[in-house]
């Protein structure tokens, strides 16, 4: 059996993995650690000098720092916002000044199951396993009751950051663009396509061939919209992770694939390659349980069933060249997208002087 727990400020997630023997098992002993966790004190130092030496590790480490720059520059919190984004320094500091009983007071007041969601996927008795669930979390509340939070914020102005991160082989590259649509907009189906076929899907996609083949570069690459199921608030981000000398090279090259992509478009080739893709990815998702499982629990978050999905891969097969240009053209504004680069670029460019 494989038991995960984890939560943040606003979710909680558990999740199990078991043979069918063993999965009432699994499921009693999730609900235990779940309705009566220990919080010992020693666990809890234990936790916090580990949690502390962790951020004290990606205090310069590129990854971290592009993206906690970036969160902070597109959505803009105050401190006491569920949602603002922590500095490494920040961080350490509220670790420790955490304390045990700050853990009690928040499980007490934000856990419980009056808002939970479920969804099991596998070889299971279903009569069994829902009894044993409503008999353990029937009566679990939290003290505040569950609000969902919108995820809407004003889009954030076009920005140039660079950070330096001494020391590190390697540097991180971010381009992020507020796009003002849901999931549910018409163009969603479109605008993911055409970036399952740009950046999102394929090791020969357009962007991963000029910057892995074309231009040396032999780090990760990729890109990816993501378009919130209710409220209007998408974003489109491209990532790269390369050596910290070929910065200017690196930029230059994802600004013209994505000037490209806006002036030229995406081609009857490369819309058939990926519609392929992309159905036969989701039918390959819908095969594993777990992914299964997620799905159908967000579905039920949402409001959704299986049928939606069906609609949007329907949608996504009949999608022309002009639908996907037409979208591109529409809300990729390379004009309006923030940078993020973070590296030892003081030190590639005293090398290559």
């Amino acid at each position: 059996t494989q038991l995960n727990i984890g939560g943040g400020v606003v979710t909680v997630q558990a999740s199990i993995q078991a043979t069918r023997e063993h999965f009432a098992g699994a499921l009693a002993l999730m609900a235990d650690v779940l309705r009566n966790p220990a919080f010992a004190q020693e666990e809890f130092d234990l936790l916090r000098e580990q949690q502390l030496a962790m951020w004290e590790i990606q205090r310069s480490e590129p990854q971290v720092q592009a993206m906690l720059a970036l969160q902070r520059h597109m959505n803009p919190r105050d401190p006491d916002h569920p949602e603002y984004t922590q500095t490494v320094e920040e961080a350490i500091a509220s670790l420790e000044a955490l304390t045990v009983q700050d853990i009690r007071d928040f499980y007490t007041d934000f856990y419980g199951a009056e808002a939970a969601t479920l969804s099991i996927v596998g070889a299971f008795e279903p009569d069994q396993a829902m009894e044993n669930i409503q008999s353990t979390f029937r009566d679990w509340n939290a003290t505040n009751a569950f609000r969902r939070m919108a995820s809407t914020h004003p889009a954030a102005p076009a920005e140039d950051i660079q950070i330096e991160t001494p020391d590190k082989a390697n540097a991180m590259f971010i381009a992020a663009l507020d796009i003002p649509i849901s999931d549910g907009h018409e163009d969603a189906a479109a605008l993911t396509l055409a970036n399952y076929i740009f950046g999102g899907g394929f090791l020969t996609s357009p962007l991963a061939t000029r910057i892995r083949q074309e231009e040396g570069l032999r780090y990760g690459v990729g890109s990816h919209v993501s378009l919130h199921p209710n409220d209007e608030h998408g974003q489109f981000m491209a990532f790269a992770i390369y050596a910290p000398e070929n910065r200017d090279a690196l930029e230059a090259a994802f600004r013209e694939e994505v000037q490209k992509l806006i002036e030229e478009g995406i081609t009857a080739e490369e819309l058939e390659a990926g519609i392929r893709g992309y159905l036969e990815f989701a039918e390959l998702q819908r095969a594993q349980d777990q992914s299964l499982a997620g799905t159908l629990n967000s579905n039920m978050y949402f409001g959704r069933t299986m049928a939606w999905h069906a609609e949007r891969e329907a949608e996504i097969q009949g999608l022309t060249v002009g639908d996907l240009n037409e979208a591109v053209r529409r809300w990729i504004d390379p004009s309006k997208m923030t940078v993020v680069k973070a590296g030892d670029f003081a030190a590639s460019t005293k090398v290559i002087g």
